[in-house]
């Protein structure tokens, strides 16, 4: 447990995670006037936050921006912010709010937001949640293996609270939005083409045709970018070897993973995790 620049007591000193469930940051936000996140509000970033991030305010007020509207919070809110979506949160200038959260990715939360129809990008619901937040520190705190059984059992209770009523048409995902997820969904993974197209049964062209329109990019240098942009978090926010993130992310060794940092961001890994100001942000947290 350690309290980081951001005035955030952190539960989690590392990221958590096995095959279907990643926690990625979980613990207590003080009161902090200065305190401000911002997620994908940058549309030339080749990275989006595709986390789900649930908190529960404690006492005090915030703000959570969108393009569309911007949103109050204030002790005994429960909010949601959907994965890959623009988000600006703020404490209020005169009553800045404490606030419990964890941050969650992986294909068991993608099926929970799928199955429960949880669609929207700010959802807001007045519900004391305080002691499910207190079993879940507990559960990180205490736990020998996580995540765990109960690390999921939460999560799902989590994604219970916010789901969609019964009888909300959801439209399907279009395809390059189920493509840009497949890609988050596997950014450890030294991806294929192939192997993409086949787990979403779609011939390679119509994929690349599809994506490239919409997003202007192909599908593997994408890949590449947000994989290089993990290696960036977990640069960041853990002291793991560099050598060590590489085999995490599936590059062939060392010297080919800072080869391909380099020629992403202009630095190499061990210059990022040295230097202050380019691992000042938090949008990423510099997002999910």
């Amino acid at each position: 447990m350690f309290i980081n620049s951001f005035g955030e007591e952190i539960i989690t000193e590392k990221i958590y995670t096995n095959e279907i469930l990643e926690i990625n940051l979980a613990g207590i936000t003080y009161p902090n006037l200065n305190y401000r996140m911002q997620q994908n509000t940058d549309p030339s970033s080749h990275f989006h936050y595709r986390y789900y991030v649930f908190e529960y305010v404690l006492e005090g007020e915030g703000y959570i921006e969108t393009p569309e509207k911007v949103y109050h919070v204030s002790a005994g809110d429960l909010y949601f912010l959907n994965k890959g979506q623009y988000h600006i949160y703020y404490a209020d200038c005169k009553n800045p709010f404490k606030k419990e959260f964890i941050v969650v990715r992986g294909a068991f939360p993608d099926s929970l937001a799928s199955l429960f129809a949880v669609e929207k990008s700010v959802i807001i619901l007045h519900q004391d949640v305080h002691p499910l937040f207190q079993q879940i520190f507990r559960n990180l705190e205490t736990a020998g293996q996580l995540p765990n059984d109960e690390s999921e059992r939460q999560v799902l209770q989590l994604f219970q609270l916010v789901r969609t009523p019964v009888g909300t048409d959801i439209l399907e995902r279009p395809l390059p939005d189920r493509i840009m997820d497949y890609l988050y969904d596997h950014v450890k993974e030294n991806l294929t083409l192939s192997a993409l197209c086949t787990d979403l049964h779609v011939s390679e062209s119509v994929a690349h045709h599809a994506f490239t329109k919409q997003f202007n990019k192909s599908i593997m240098k994408h890949h590449m970018s947000i994989r290089l942009d993990y290696a960036q978090q977990l640069l960041l926010q853990s002291s793991e070897a560099i050598s060590s993130i590489a085999r995490r992310l599936s590059f062939a060794d060392e010297k080919y993973f800072s080869k391909c940092f380099k020629r992403e961001f202009g630095y190499t890994p061990t210059q990022f995790r040295n230097s202050p100001v380019l691992s000042s942000t938090r949008e990423f947290p510099p997002k999910e």
